[in-house]
């Protein structure tokens, strides 16, 4: 009798354990940062290169896998046309439920791989690295960065960050201090 409320125990014991350790603190899935960075330079035309680098680490305690990511290029500033007659007829620049503002698109970029052939071991790192072309006057570009989650179903992890370019006199202006 001993033995078998024992055993009842540790049967219970295990399961709340196991609840708490891979179901509410979602240890059986990956957790990443990301992190968005960018260069650039100056070329001919009146144009920029942007070379953009996503880190992305994998903070959890499992593999993590993708078959897919995207990154977009918007363009904040100079502010587009549509965009500044929005302002000038003092509308909102965000739709109805959105959170943030839907920027001209620039560019996209897309990765997808093969089962298997993006992973990230836990506590390791990768980059993902892509190139623009843009025009030298802009000067505020927004990147949206989304990877998908291969364990979970249209699911993924998003980030969205402003950066700022040097415009021309800027660069002139660092050149002469």
């Amino acid at each position: 009798l001993v033995q078998s409320i024992a055993t009842t125990g540790a049967i219970v014991v295990g399961g709340i354990w196991t609840y708490f350790l891979f179901i509410k603190n979602r240890l059986n899935y990956p957790q990443i940062e990301l992190k968005i960075s960018c260069d650039q330079y100056a070329l001919d035309h009146g144009k920029k290169l942007i070379h953009t680098t996503v880190t992305l680490k994998n903070t959890g305690k499992v593999m993590l896998y993708s078959q897919f990511a995207e990154i977009r290029l918007r363009q904040v500033l100079p502010l587009p046309i549509e965009v500044n007659e929005r302002i000038s007829r003092n509308y909102d620049l965000l739709l109805q439920d959105q959170t943030q503002v839907e920027w001209p698109l620039i560019a996209a970029r897309q990765w997808r791989w093969d089962s298997g052939e993006f992973e990230i071991e836990p506590g390791e790192s990768d980059a993902v690295h892509t190139e623009f072309v843009v025009d030298a006057s802009v000067t505020l570009v927004q990147f949206y960065f989304f990877i998908k989650n291969a364990k979970k179903q249209n699911l993924g992890w998003s980030l969205a960050e402003m950066h700022k370019l040097e415009s021309k006199e800027e660069k002139e202006c660092a050149a002469q201090k």
